[in-house]
């Protein structure tokens, strides 16, 4: 029994690996690590009854900007991104048999510290300071361009229903056009490219 299970941890350990040497999906736009803004990636692990999900995207197409956020409206965008991410519910769409999230992990830093904007700072030096560091925070975004992810983890109903993952309810969420997805499970791995068009991906 337990040569069995160390077999199936090596397995999908292997398989997890083998993501990286995936090859892209035809006409994929994403091309040498760059940047796209409307394009997500997505890594999903099927373990047995347990998937966990890794979500990645531009914050220009999530939130609506890449720069710090440091007025009211660009930290409401943000929450608001989150309290969406935060609900798998709405993010994903079970098809074959139930998959109940068990935890969930968003990740804003890129865009926001989680500090609240100092509506007590006044006009002149201190508010000439803080308009300085916001453009050259603005100027290093540009140069190197932030993204948004979320990492879950659902537990499935049944071990050998077939089972597929279907991204966004009407559309594909938040502004996001394509989703590169990567995925692995107990019998294979391989890669999608996703769109509104084809948001479904079978993992089994």
């Amino acid at each position: 029994m337990k040569r069995i299970d160390i077999d199936h941890i090596f397995g999908l350990s292997a398989g997890i690996a083998c993501l990286m040497l995936v090859p892209p999906a035809m006409g994929e736009s994403r091309q040498h690590g760059v940047h796209v803004h409307g394009v997500a990636e997505m890594t999903l692990v099927l373990d047995q009854r347990d998937l966990e999900i890794e979500f990645s995207g531009p914050a220009m197409s999530v939130v609506g900007f890449e720069h710090t956020a440091q007025s009211t409206t660009d930290i409401e965008a943000v929450k608001k991104a989150q309290t969406a991410l935060n609900n798998g519910a709405n993010v994903f769409t079970f098809i074959g048999t139930q998959c109940v999230m068990r935890d969930v992990t968003v990740d804003v830093s890129a865009v926001w510290d989680g500090m609240a904007v100092d509506r007590d700072e006044g006009a002149g030096q201190g508010s000439h300071a803080r308009a300085h560091e916001s453009h050259e925070k603005h100027e290093k975004h540009e140069e190197s361009h932030s993204d948004i992810s979320a990492h879950y983890t659902f537990r499935c109903m049944e071990n050998d229903s077939p089972l597929a993952v279907r991204v966004g309810v009407d559309d594909l969420p938040f502004d996001v056009e394509e989703i590169h997805a990567k995925w692995v499970t107990d019998s294979g791995q391989g890669a999608a490219q996703l769109s509104a068009d084809k948001s479904q991906l079978t993992l089994r």
